[in-house]
């Protein structure tokens, strides 16, 4: 399957490799597909997380081979997918996976070069988030202040790295803590 950005978390794909470092893009990837895979109403019965650590194999082949409850599909998000024992039952299922199953493996760790990530990216959509460091942290800054309805320069960008560091999820939430502290609103500050 297509590695790299142009791939979307449409959820149609019966399985999605995320990689990043960075915490902030595999909790943001994991949001996008529940939303978008699980109907609100039926994540009890059709959503479900672990870790690779916690993970028991028989439990997660059952889970992907269960036709969904009240929904049309199912999602089963696999954390830290480089610590899951089974791998190569993963493998296996994704030359012929449940196409009323979604699943989401997310790797912090994962290398291009383990057998894991050779064995699965054959069948697998595959996402590869680096993170932003020096002058484009700032443009991500200034990004994300963007798709919130704000409008942040370069200075604002530079000040709040310093601030709260170069951490995105903390950055993240300074962003969104600034728009009723600050007053923003549409595209600038009422201030």
């Amino acid at each position: 399957m297509k590695t790299g950005r142009d791939i979307a978390l449409d959820g149609k794909r019966p399985s999605y490799l995320i990689l990043s470092t960075e915490p902030l893009f595999l909790k943001e990837a994991e949001d996008q597909l529940v939303e978008r895979v699980v109907p609100p109403e039926s994540r009890d019965m059709n959503y479900l997380a672990l870790y690779g650590w916690e993970a028991e194999p028989s439990s997660v082949e059952e889970f992907l081979q269960t036709m969904p409850f009240l929904a049309d599909r199912r999602l089963l998000v696999l954390r830290e997918v480089h610590s899951f024992s089974a791998w190569k039952r993963l493998v296996e299922y994704l030359k012929d996976p449940n196409p009323s199953s979604c699943l989401l493996m997310t790797s912090s760790e994962l290398k291009k070069r383990d057998p894991l990530y050779k064995g699965v990216s054959s069948n697998t959509a595959v996402i590869e988030r680096k993170r932003p460091y020096g002058p484009t942290l700032a443009r991500w800054v200034i990004s994300r202040f963007s798709s919130l309805g704000m409008e942040a320069d370069e200075d604002i960008a530079r000040t709040l790295i310093e601030v709260a560091g170069s951490g995105l999820m903390e950055l993240s939430q300074e962003i969104e803590k600034d728009i009723p502290v600050c007053g923003w609103q549409d595209r600038g500050p009422s201030i």
